[in-house]
C-alpha cells in the first residue's frame, strides 16, 4: 500500500464543477438579447466583408480577362473616387480654425466613448467633402480611452486623415506654445504629398536654438495658419510644403457651448473655434462654460433659438451636427438655412419619445433614433473614404 499522503489528507480539495457554476450568475433577459445583437452584428460584418472581397476579386479578375483580350477597361473604383472629388472644383479655404477638444474622456462611458469616435470620422468626411473647407481642423487632448478605441479602429487611421493636427496637449498650448515645425509625413503617404527639399538654413538657423517641439501623436503635417490666403486652390492632391504647429492668440478663441450668454452671429476669419467632445446626454451642465471661463476665452452659443424658436426640444447637438452647421454656413452665410440643413426632423417632434413608442426605428434610417448622438458602430475611417454611409463603416 503507498505511504504517500492523498490530496484530501493534505487537507486540499479536489476541484470541483459546481465552483464554476456558483461564481457564474445568469443573464438577464436584457442582457441576452444585447449579446444576441452584438453577435449577429459581428457575424453579418463578417459576412459583407466577405461578399465585398468576393465583389472586388471578381471586378479584377474581368478588368484583368478584358485587358489581356485587348478591351479597354476603363478607370478603377478608386480612380472614378478620386477623379469625382477632384472634378468637383477649386477649394476656396475660409480662414478660420475649428478645434475639437477631446478632453473629456473621463466623463464619458464606453458606449459614448465608440459614440465619439463615429462623431469624429462624420466631422472629418464633412470637411473632405465641402468647397469652403475651414484652413485648419484640430483635435485636441486625444488621450485615454478615446485614443486607444481610435488606435484599434483599422490600424489608426485617423492619423492618416489630411489635413488635420492631432494633440495630446489641451487647447491652451494655442497660445501658450510657440509655433513649432511638425514632423514629415510617414512613408505610406504618396511621393506627390511629402514635403520637398528646402535650401540649407545657414550656421545662424534660428533651427539651431529652437525649443523642442511639443509632441504630436501622429506624422500628419498640419494645415496652414490662420494667416493662409483664401483663394482658391485645386482640389486634387498638392505638394506640401514645411508646415508649423498651429498657434492663436488668446484674445481670437471662441468656445462654442449651448450654455453661453453670448449668441454666435458670423464666423469671422482668423479666429479659432472650439466644439467640445463630449457625448454625455446631457449628464454635464455647463462643463464647456466652465472650462471657458477657467482659460479666460470667450464663449458663445449657435443662434438656434433665434432662428428656429419654434424648436420644442433641447438643442444638444453631436460634435459633426455643430460643425455641419458651420460649413454650411460658411458656404451660406445664412444661419436659418444651415440650422434646417443639419437640425434632425426628430428635433422638431414636440411630443419626443412618447410619440415615437408606437413606432419602431428602423435599423437602416438612424435619423429615427431616439438619441441625439449618431449611431454608435466600428467605423472603419480611413482618409481615402468620402464619408460614413451605413452604420459599421466609412465607404468610399
Amino acid at each position: 500500500m503507498s505511504t504517500e499522503p492523498s490530496v484530501m489528507d493534505m487537507g486540499v480539495a479536489e476541484p470541483s464543477q459546481d465552483v464554476n457554476d456558483s461564481t457564474s450568475a445568469p443573464l438577464s433577459k436584457s442582457a441576452q438579447k444585447r449579446l444576441a445583437r452584438s453577435e449577429r452584428f459581428v457575424q453579418l460584418k463578417l459576412e459583407r466583408r466577405a461578399r465585398e472581397k468576393a465583389q472586388k476579386a471578381a471586378k479584377r479578375k474581368e478588368r484583368e480577362e478584358r485587358a489581356a483580350a485587348g478591351k479597354d477597361v476603363g478607370p478603377s473604383d478608386a480612380k472614378k473616387r478620386r477623379v469625382s472629388r477632384e472634378g468637383q472644383g477649386p477649394l476656396c479655404p475660409f480662414d478660420v480654425r475649428i478645434v475639437i477638444d477631446l478632453g473629456f474622456d473621463e466623463k464619458m462611458t464606453e458606449k459614448e466613448i465608440g459614440s465619439m469616435c463615429s462623431q469624429l470620422a462624420y466631422t472629418y468626411a464633412s470637411h473632405r467633402r465641402t468647397k469652403t473647407p475651414f484652413t485648419s481642423l484640430l483635435f485636441t487632448s486625444l488621450n485615454g480611452r478615446l485614443r486607444k478605441q481610435l488606435d484599434s479602429i483599422n490600424d489608426g487611421s485617423y492619423r492618416r486623415w489630411r489635413e488635420t493636427e492631432w494633440w495630446e496637449e489641451d487647447i491652451d498650448a494655442l497660445w501658450n506654445s510657440p509655433p513649432q515645425p511638425t514632423e514629415e509625413p510617414p512613408p505610406d503617404v504618396a511621393l506627390d504629398e511629402r514635403p520637398q527639399p528646402t535650401e540649407p538654413e545657414s550656421s545662424n538657423s534660428k533651427a539651431e536654438t529652437a525649443e523642442p517641439s511639443p509632441p504630436t501623436l501622429n506624422n500628419v503635417p498640419p494645415t496652414a495658419s490662420s494667416s493662409t490666403s483664401s483663394r482658391p486652390r485645386p482640389r486634387n492632391r498638392q505638394t506640401r510644403g514645411a508646415q508649423t504647429r498651429s498657434s492663436c492668440s488668446q484674445e481670437s478663441v471662441v468656445y462654442l457651448t449651448a450654455d453661453a450668454q453670448d449668441e454666435l452671429l458670423e464666423l469671422k476669419q482668423g479666429e479659432t473655434y472650439i466644439i467640445g467632445g463630449l457625448v454625455d446626454r446631457n449628464r454635464h451642465k455647463n462643463l464647456c462654460a466652465n472650462k471657458a471661463q477657467e482659460l479666460k476665452i470667450r464663449s458663445a452659443r449657435l443662434p438656434i433659438g433665434r432662428y428656429l424658436a419654434d424648436m420644442p426640444t433641447r438643442k444638444v447637438l453631436t460634435v459633426n451636427q455643430v460643425f455641419d452647421i458651420l460649413v454650411y454656413w460658411v458656404s451660406t452665410r445664412d444661419w436659418e438655412e444651415a440650422l434646417q440643413k443639419v437640425m434632425p426632423k426628430r428635433k422638431f417632434n414636440a411630443e419626443g419619445k412618447r410619440g415615437k413608442r408606437s413606432k419602431q426605428p428602423s435599423v437602416d434610417d438612424p435619423s429615427e433614433a431616439d438619441s441625439d448622438e449618431e449611431p454608435t458602430a466600428e467605423l472603419d475611417i480611413d482618409d481615402d473614404n468620402e464619408g460614413p454611409t451605413n452604420l459599421d463603416k466609412i465607404q468610399a
